[in-house]
């Protein structure tokens, strides 16, 4: 009787402990809607979207309203909106920037 009373006490156990591994697991990954125009004014936040967003697949079909795509950054998932126009804009500029120095502005030349 004492062992079946240890066996169930332990089966409660380590379903508790399961449970809240679960609770705390889904709680640390928070999910945060958030406009591309807020989104781009923290660097960091910057550079994940550039990192992870697709532009190819955001932007592969053109429709009215809003673009949504989904960036995980410092344990959050974040669902990043914006219009069309402002999302190739963002991936524009960034282009633009790799592909010359800073927004064309390049080092000076010296002759």
């Amino acid at each position: 009787m004492k062992a079946m009373r240890l066996v169930l006490v332990f089966a409660f156990m380590s379903f508790a402990a399961t449970t809240f591994t679960q609770v705390v697991s889904e709680a640390q990954t928070a999910k945060i809607k958030i406009s591309l125009k807020d989104a781009v004014t923290m660097q960091s936040m910057k550079t994940e979207i550039l990192q992870q967003v697709c532009v190819a697949e955001l932007l592969s079909e053109e429709r009215p309203g809003l673009y949504f795509a989904r960036v995980k950054y410092r344990n959050s998932t974040y669902l990043i909106f914006g219009t069309r126009k402002e999302w190739s804009l963002l991936f524009s500029l960034s282009r633009l920037r790799v592909s010359s120095g800073s927004f064309g502005i390049g080092p000076a030349h010296t002759n």
